[in-house]
């Protein structure tokens, strides 16, 4: 794949290695600090960071299908290959549903078998190997909103969307980190794709995810040192102190939604 540095203005290829530089301190402190270890987002450190590096250098027409492949490593990064295909053969699955050629209740019908299937191997109605166990919570918060999402935009769209697009738009990289993951929608994450100058996106995601590693590492403050626990609680004021920090929580997931 040729790299698009030959051609570019000093100022963008400054501009540029100022934004990796920027990842790199933003990545380092979350390693530092264990950001959210628990959710596998400190394997994915390097992929994001060479993955970002090579992908803002593509050709636009090269991006999304690297987007695509790097998203998919991540999936095998975090759950493992047995996993991670399990997830891969579902997801296109369903994707192969809402695109057969047949009439739209008819795929409709076909759509809630297959979602109705996956929910009796989840409630253990039928066999199921571990693998396609441990898939499922992964399947389900890749599909469950942003599969109506798609299938409105899918029935309503004027213009054609590519096979990248479509199928970047369920296996984003960072769902594999963080279940609880943002809904999307399809007509957004087409329309937006690249809608303005590239170092200010880049500048505006950075932005994002330095605000949601400050919320998680202030939530971690909050948990260790000012929530008391259960047991800790005997008056009024250990109560609303309990009821207070207890809220806090919500800054994880502001934190998480951000990064």
């Amino acid at each position: 794949m040729p790299l698009a540095v030959a051609g570019r203005e000093l100022g963008w290829i400054l501009g540029y290695l100022a934004v990796v530089a920027q990842l790199v301190l933003v990545l380092a402190a979350l390693f530092l600090f264990h950001v959210e270890e628990d959710q596998g987002l400190l394997a994915l450190g390097p992929l994001l960071l060479g993955g970002f590096a090579v992908h803002a250098l593509l050709p636009r027409r090269w991006r999304r299908p690297f987007f695509l492949a790097l998203s998919l490593a991540g999936l095998f990064a975090i759950v493992g290959l047995a996993t991670g295909a399990a997830v891969l053969a579902a997801g296109l699955l369903l994707l192969g549903v809402c695109h057969l050629p047949i009439a739209w209740w008819a795929r409709m019908t076909l759509l809630a078998g297959v979602a109705a299937l996956l929910a009796a191997l989840r409630l253990g109605h039928l066999p199921a190997p571990a693998a396609a166990q441990l898939a499922l919570p992964v399947i389900a918060s890749m599909f469950m909103f942003r599969l109506l999402l798609f299938l409105y935009d899918l029935r309503h769209q004027r213009a054609p969307s590519s096979p990248w697009t479509r199928l970047g738009y369920f296996f984003l990289l960072p769902n594999f980190s963080f279940l609880v993951f943002p809904v999307v929608g399809f007509g957004a994450f087409r329309r937006t794709w690249y809608d303005g100058e590239e170092l200010a996106i880049y500048q505006k995601g950075l932005g994002w995810m330095l605000r949601g590693a400050s919320h998680l590492v202030l939530y971690r403050v909050v948990a260790y040192y000012l929530m008391p626990t259960r047991e800790a609680v005997h008056d009024l004021a250990s109560l609303l102190q309990f009821l207070v920090t207890s809220y806090c929580q919500l800054l994880r997931i502001s934190g998480q939604f951000h990064l």
